[in-house]
């Protein structure tokens, strides 16, 4: 998946990500083809290939978009507890919550969280 700050790859990622949401209203998403995406964002799979290697990269990048303003308000605080992290990833779901999307985003949620947590919880045990 494309990290660099190019602007057109990064407005690229955005229609591509828009582009599944859109589809995912209609279709589920194992139903939803690569060319399908390219096809709705207008652009070409050469395009898509320049900034997602593959359909569950933009699951990723539509979690860590959502996730942003969450992490930004925990980074904020003193002190963060499991508790809150977990919350502020519940309302992430919560807000991107539609028909078929909601098993795709719980997924990549899933893994992101526990590479989040884990680690805390390693800390805190090791603190005690």
């Amino acid at each position: 998946m494309y990290c660099g700050t190019n602007p057109t790859a990064l407005r690229s990622q955005k229609w591509i990500a828009e582009s599944l949401i859109k589809l995912m209203a209609k279709k589920s998403y194992h139903q939803i083809t690569i060319m399908d995406i390219c096809k709705q964002a207008d652009l070409s799979r050469q395009t898509f290939y320049n900034v997602f290697d593959k359909k569950e990269d933009i699951l990723r990048f539509c979690l860590q978009s959502s996730c942003s303003e969450q992490v930004q308000h925990l980074i904020e605080q003193e002190q963060i507890t499991v508790s809150e992290v977990v919350n502020a990833f519940a309302n992430v779901l919560e807000e991107n919550k539609g028909a078929d999307a909601l098993e795709a985003y719980e997924a990549a949620y899933r893994k992101e969280l526990y590479l989040l947590v884990g680690p805390m919880l390693n800390r805190q045990i090791n603190a005690k």
